[in-house]
This record gives structure tokens, sequence and C-alpha cells, in this order.
């Protein structure tokens, strides 16, 4: 898994048209499979996210990402994340066309939620540097002034659970992972017997949760 950094979906006007999958590995992409609408760019740690050649964590696919957007700000994805809802992505684009700081970031319970977010390309220059000087946690590189955090209550307010922030990192995670895909997450399965449909409706029915309506 350490393969994968983050997806960043780069916002046309109204809509993702492009979607960025960066990682540390040649071909982070297993499969064959041909990705359109939109089209998937695969793009590998920047030089410069590689100090002597070492990894120094999400920062590499945050900083990569960033410099190959072609917009200004772009939506940052762990890609171990399965859970994220619609939800959760509305207030994090609603905040930033609200608030026009450089970063909206979640800071829940766990603590800070830096790879499920919006970065500016505002960033970019930062970042590098901060690389140089041996810098790599991203709470280390956030300014204050520039960043929109959401809180826990503002999440509770919006209905947007803590399935959410799962991600896969051990063997249990799979476990977990698994089991809620087969059945559900518990407190909103009313159907003891578990989801039913094909994959693309459990995958709708995990990201439009809490919905009265796909909109």
């Amino acid at each position: 898994m350490e393969q994968y950094k983050a997806i960043l979906i780069d916002p046309g006007p109204g809509k993702a048209d492009a979607v960025l999958l960066s990682g540390n590995g040649k071909n982070p992409v297993l499969s064959g499979h041909n990705w359109k609408n939109p089209d998937i760019k695969i793009v590998v740690d920047d030089k410069e996210a590689r100090p002597d050649g070492k990894r120094i964590g999400p920062l590499a696919g945050i900083y990569t990402g960033l410099k190959e957007a072609e917009n200004k700000n772009c939506l940052v994805i762990a890609a171990d994340m399965p859970f994220i809802s619609y939800r959760v992505l509305r207030l994090l684009t609603q905040t930033s066309e609200k608030t026009g700081k450089d970063a909206v970031l979640i800071r829940n319970l766990r603590g800070i939620e830096a790879l499920c977010g919006i970065y500016s390309k505002e960033y970019i220059e930062k970042i590098k540097s901060c690389i140089k000087n041996g810098i790599y946690k991203i709470i280390e590189i956030l300014g204050g002034s520039e960043v929109e955090w959401i809180d826990s209550r503002k999440l509770e307010e919006e209905k947007i659970d803590s399935y959410n922030f799962f991600n896969i990192n051990t063997r249990e995670d799979i476990i977990k992972f698994d089991n809620i895909r087969k059945d559900g997450i518990p407190e909103l399965v009313k159907d003891p017997g578990g989801l039913t449909g094909g994959s693309r409706d459990r995958w709708e029915t995990f990201f439009y949760r809490g919905m009265e309506s796909f909109v």
C-alpha cells in the first residue's frame, strides 16, 4: 500500500475534468483498466520530493500532484479511504468556494485529516522549501491564516460519519473493510441480510449515504 499516495481531483468549472493518481512507483495502477470520463493521469513522485532518494510520506504525493494540476485548487483524497461520501466532498468544496482560503482541512477527534482536504497551488513553493529543509510533516507546513478548519461540530451538523475517514493500513483494516463492503455501515443498514445489488449499486449506497436523493 505504500505505492499509493493520494488522488487529486483537479476541478474545472462545475466538474472534475482531471483526476491525478499520485504514487511512488512507476506504475501505481496494477490493473490494465482503461480509465475514462474523467481521464486519470498517473503521476510519480517528483524528483524534488525524493531528497537523497528517500521517501518522505504523503507530502511527496501532494507536492507532485499540485505541480501537475492545471487548476489552482485540488481536492486531495488518500487512495486508501474507501468510504468517502458525497457529503464530506460537498462540504469541502463549498467551504473552499465560500472562504477562498488556500487550504480547507478537517480537524476531528482523530486529529488532522491531511489527506482529505483541498489544497491550493499556492503551497507549491512553500512545500518545496520545507522539503529542502527536511520538514516533511504536513501540519508544520500549513500556515494559520490561509487554512480553513472544519471541526467535529461542523461534521456532526452535516451528518458526516467517522467512516469517511476510515483508512486501510493493516491486515485487520482489510478485514474490516471487507466486512463493511459486504454488510454495509451498521448504523445505516436496516436489512440484516446486508446490501443488495451490483458493485456500482453498493458503492453508490456508500457514497450517497444520508442523502434523500442523489444530487
